[in-house]
């Protein structure tokens, strides 16, 4: 991965923390990180489960979280060449 890939996804995750309350460890930005790409629904879950939460329980705030990811999933995971 490079390291523009790297910061765009630390961005992402930093966002979700900072209007979602889902700040995670270091170490869950690293695993995040890892298994890229993954599909929209697929990362959400991951952010979910990292938290500690099962997102089929918390729907509408999945949504949310779903949304946000969506909004910036195609440059996160498809703009490695910048």
């Amino acid at each position: 991965m490079t390291f523009a890939k790297r910061t765009r996804v630390e961005r992402l995750l930093d966002q979700l923390c900072t209007d979602f309350g889902f700040c995670l460890p270091l170490s869950e930005y690293a695993h995040l990180q890892e298994m890229l790409p993954l599909s929209i629904d697929a990362f959400t879950d991951a952010v979910f489960l990292a938290e500690g939460l099962e997102p089929q329980i918390k729907t509408q705030l999945r949504k949310q979280v779903r949304d946000r990811v969506a909004s910036r999933f195609e440059t996160v995971v498809t703009n490695d060449a910048t």
